[in-house]
């Protein structure tokens, strides 16, 4: 495997690991602004690596270091730590942006960003789920979403068994009231 630090790939590189082939960031942090690819990950001795989009990532991320990323990674492998940078992008909830049989630590404040909403029915998404668990040492009460608050209810939580950080999105019925 080849070793990284943020010398060796600038942050503005996006790096694909093909099938078969293995990254291995052995100490120290790396950062890029995406990652794609089948291969393999490997984030040893806690070393991280902080990916901008990581969407199209369907590879092993694995190790005893975590990933930060701004996008979901739900179709990766992922055994390591994840750390949900304070933004986050979904397309429709139907799976968890990422699942790790790790931690996941989640900041106290963050932006969601839905796209293309149903505007005729609630969404309950799992944004992250930790096996290990979700950290959220301040709570996650600062979380917004870029959904319009006079159209949307947004409220996010950690499940009660502790490990998933979760967003429950719910279109604003309006009234009509009629007067004849």
């Amino acid at each position: 495997g080849r070793s990284a630090s943020p010398d060796v790939l600038p942050a503005t590189a996006s790096v694909q690991v093909g099938d078969g082939a293995t990254l291995t960031a052995s100490t120290g942090y790396f950062e890029a602004a995406a990652l794609t690819g089948a291969g393999t990950v490997d984030l040893a001795n806690g070393a991280q690596a902080r990916v901008a989009d990581a969407s199209a990532f369907t590879g092993t991320l694995s190790g005893t270091g975590a990933l930060a990323t701004k996008s979901a990674v739900a179709d990766a492998t992922v055994s390591c730590d994840v750390v949900v940078d304070g933004a986050w992008t979904i397309a429709d909830g139907t799976k968890p942006g990422v699942q790790t049989s790790g931690r996941v630590f989640v900041p106290a404040s963050g932006v969601l960003t839905v796209t293309n909403p149903d505007a005729s029915k609630a969404v309950d998404c799992v944004l992250a789920k930790g096996v290990q668990g979700v950290q959220a040492p301040t709570g996650v009460d600062g979380w917004t979403s870029t959904l319009v608050a006079d159209k949307w209810r947004t409220a996010f939580s950690i499940s009660d068994d502790g490990t998933q950080f979760m967003c429950r999105t719910k279109p604003r019925l309006g009234l009509i009231l009629v007067v004849q």
